[in-house]
Parts: C-alpha cells; sequence; structure tokens
C-alpha cells in the first residue's frame, strides 16, 4: 500500500503526463481538462494537510519554548524544530502558490473549451453553495471562471464565517487566495490590479483618502488630500491645537 507520500508523487506523476497530452491536442480538452483539475485538487490537498499539521506543530513547540524561557531553561533541539516546522510552512505556502496559478489557468482553459456554469457547480460542490451565489454568478456569465471562483470562494462552505480558515477543506480557494496575494504583494501588475478593483468597489476612496503625517512640533496628524491637517491623533482638535 501506497503512503501518503507516495500517492502524491504518483498524483503529480499522472498529472503532468495528463497535462502534456493537452498541450499536444492529442486527446479531447473539455474532459481532460476537468480530470486535471480534479487531480490538482488531490495535490492540493495533500499539501494543505501538510501546512495544517507544520501549523499545529509550531504552535505547540512555541508555546512549550515560551514555558521554558519563563524558566530560565533554554533548548537547542527544540529551537531547531521550531525553524525546520517554519521551514516546512513557508514550503507549502510556496507550493500553493504555483497550484493556485495552475488552477486559475485551467479553470479558464476549461471554460473556453466548453465548460458550463452549472459544471463549475458541480466541480467546486454545489450543495454547499446558497441561492444567492448561484444567483449572483449567473448574472456575472461573462466572467472569467477562475475569477468567480476566488472573488466567491466557490469550494468553501457557506457556514456564515466571515473568515476562511486554513482548516477548511476548500483546495481551490486557499490555492488562488495564495497565488492572488502573492500576485498583489510582489508584482507590480498585481498591485495595479488591486488598486483598480479597489477603486471599482469604492469609488472614491483614494481621492477622500487621509493620510497620517508628523507636523513640525512631532505630533501625528491626519491630513486630507489637499494637505490640510483635519485632526490630531492624540485627541485634540485643529481648533484646540494650531498648527505651526
Amino acid at each position: 500500500m501506497l503512503n501518503t507520500k507516495e500517492t502524491t508523487v504518483k498524483i503529480a506523476e499522472h498529472f503532468d503526463d495528463l497535462y502534456q497530452k493537452v498541450a499536444d491536442e492529442t486527446i479531447h480538452p473539455k474532459n481532460e481538462y476537468l480530470r486535471l483539475l480534479i487531480l490538482l485538487r488531490m495535490m492540493i490537498r495533500s499539501v494543505l494537510a501538510t501546512q495544517n499539521q507544520a501549523n499545529l506543530d509550531l504552535r505547540y513547540y512555541r508555546r512549550q519554548k515560551k514555558l521554558m524561557e519563563r524558566q530560565g531553561i533554554s533548548f537547542v533541539l527544540l529551537d531547531a524544530a521550531i525553524l525546520q516546522k517554519e521551514e516546512v510552512y513557508d514550503t507549502t505556502k510556496k507550493a500553493l502558490v504555483r497550484f493556485g496559478e495552475d488552477v486559475s489557468l485551467l479553470l479558464d482553459s476549461w471554460q473556453y473549451a466548453g465548460a458550463t456554469y452549472e459544471e463549475l457547480f458541480n466541480l467546486c460542490g454545489s450543495h454547499r453553495m446558497k441561492n444567492w451565489k448561484k444567483e449572483r454568478l449567473l448574472i456575472e456569465k461573462d466572467r472569467e471562471f477562475s475569477r468567480l471562483a476566488f472573488v466567491y470562494n466557490l469550494d468553501y462552505p457557506d457556514d456564515g464565517s466571515e473568515w476562511i480558515e486554513e482548516t477548511t477543506d476548500a483546495p481551490f480557494t486557499h490555492a488562488l487566495k495564495e497565488y492572488m496575494f502573492d500576485r498583489i504583494t510582489n508584482t507590480e501588475a498585481g498591485r495595479r490590479a488591486a488598486h483598480k478593483a479597489i477603486e471599482e468597489v469604492f469609488p472614491g476612496l483614494f481621492e477622500n483618502a487621509m493620510t497620517i503625517t508628523t507636523d513640525v512640533e512631532g505630533r501625528r496628524c491626519l491630513v486630507d488630500k489637499d494637505g490640510e491637517i483635519v485632526g490630531y491623533l492624540d485627541g485634540r482638535s485643529g481648533e484646540d491645537v494650531k498648527p505651526t
């Protein structure tokens, strides 16, 4: 019987082989794109399981380190264990970024190959979606699958939570989140896209935004878009304390 690591390797090998066949156009793309997405979901689940375990271990080791420090005890092996788990966690984050890019590309390729919205719902678990989400998706029927999956977290269960928990089973959501976050933070194009998206959702936000600065007397204050001080962060008003 194969262990978890061996199983993941076998899935990855099958994924690579199938991906090459699709790229060479030797098989019908629509069905194979779906198979690729299912294989990719399995690999992402494996990475997430490793990440979640590393996170649990890190929390435990860090708690133990704090307890020892309070007693004036240092333990080199514990520091080494923390470092090793941090490396594992960072590695899984990088893997999710790559998988997120693959999910984005494959979802759109599957769509262009003829996949329907109903098929997208089924892939992501339509039983987990509430009606408002399905109705909203049908309104945005001209949008790419990758955008819809990211914006609406299609495979994340509608449990009423306002937060995305890393331990919740939602492989596409987690991978796309890591990929998009990496683009926003590490690429100029991503930062521009994020800025544009915020402007679309909150028109006038940047035009009316205020910044925090320090005046000539060292007091922290809010300044409007015209450079005028509108208030102080220590609770004093502009009328109480005039800038020099």
